[in-house]
């Protein structure tokens, strides 16, 4: 059993001595999601062409699924080849399970012989260690898995596509100078992230009801109702003064929360409430087709073109 024991230590390790490492290689769900991000555009612009800011993205969607690295085959040095293939997932895999069967089976023949209590103590130990180490090399194996998640079902959201972004209230004349970047960073949104649907909320001056939002522009596939609820827990919590953290719900369908956005299609699957402007006066609420589709680096483009569009 210390044979074994031993020689489960040497394996695990050995990838430092590799000169290529194979590294754990786990994807993202959306790594094969590939969104064209757009150039912002200066302040001093008014307008930014749209085929030169955007292209069209395209999705490809996969199934779940798990590949064995294996050896590399560009290694010329033997030695190296030899501790890459000693390293590799599926040796180590091999290796792991039948390290264990070894362990397991030695405990049960070892059930009918009748040890002192100091021999079947150190024996005790010695599985216990061999078990350990099997465990190690095993889970080595496990951790240099390729593995690609499967991704969620796309949804054909239900209401009204704009063909491009439209402004809803234009009574604030200081909020108007920003027209063209507020138009410029709905449609980008659109393109730049797997964001369905752009909704801008503003909060209102002075309202006499519990209903203190107001719709400002809109742009994708949007609902019927322009109208927002008079109980809004989570806008209201992104927008409370000082906050600087976006509210991701990767799965609104399964959220009782759902009832606070009327205003995005009625099947939206996931939604993503960025607060900009002055003390958090506005709000960006996104919706999109697909449970789990925003990577980081979705939100971090939605987060900067808000910014974008506050100033």
């Amino acid at each position: 059993m210390w044979l074994l024991f031993t020689t489960m230590l040497l394996v695990c390790p050995i990838d430092g001595f590799q000169t290529k490492s194979q590294g754990l290689n786990h994807h993202h769900p959306q790594a094969h999601q590939h969104h064209h991000h757009p150039t912002l555009p200066s302040t001093s612009s008014s307008s930014c062409s749209k085929t030169a800011c955007f292209a069209e993205s395209s999705n490809k969607k996969e199934g779940a699924s798990v590949r064995f690295s294996g050896t590399d085959a560009t290694l010329t040095n033997p030695l190296d080849a030899f501790l890459s293939f000693v390293a590799s997932d599926v040796t180590s895999i091999v290796l792991g399970l039948i390290g264990l069967v070894i362990v397991v089976g030695h405990r049960l023949a070892g059930l009918d012989v009748v040890d002192t209590a100091e021999t079947l103590t150190v024996e005790t130990r010695s599985d216990l260690l061999a078990t350990f180490a099997c465990g190690s090399v095993l889970l080595n194996g496990i951790t240099k898995l390729d593995v690609t998640s499967a991704l969620a079902e796309e949804v054909v959201l239900e209401g009204q596509a704009l063909s491009s972004a439209e402004l809803l209230d234009t009574d604030n004349d200081a909020k108007t100078e920003n027209q063209s970047t507020l138009l410029w960073g709905l449609d980008s949104l659109l393109v730049a992230t797997p964001a369905k649907t752009a909704i801008v909320l503003e909060k209102k001056q002075s309202s006499s009801s519990d209903n203190d939002w107001k719709m400002v522009a809109r742009a994708g596939i949007v609902s019927s109702t322009t109208e927002i609820p008079e109980s809004t827990p989570i806008l209201k919590r992104v927008a409370t003064p000082g906050n600087t953290k976006e509210t991701y719900l990767p799965t609104l369908q399964a959220l009782p929360g759902k009832t606070e956005f009327p205003y995005l299609p009625s099947n939206t699957q996931l939604a993503v409430l960025i607060p900009f402007d002055d003390n958090n006066q506005r709000a960006l609420v996104l919706g999109g087709n697909m449970a789990k589709s925003f990577s980081p680096r979705d939100v971090a483009w939605a987060r900067i073109i808000a910014e974008r569009m506050g100033n």
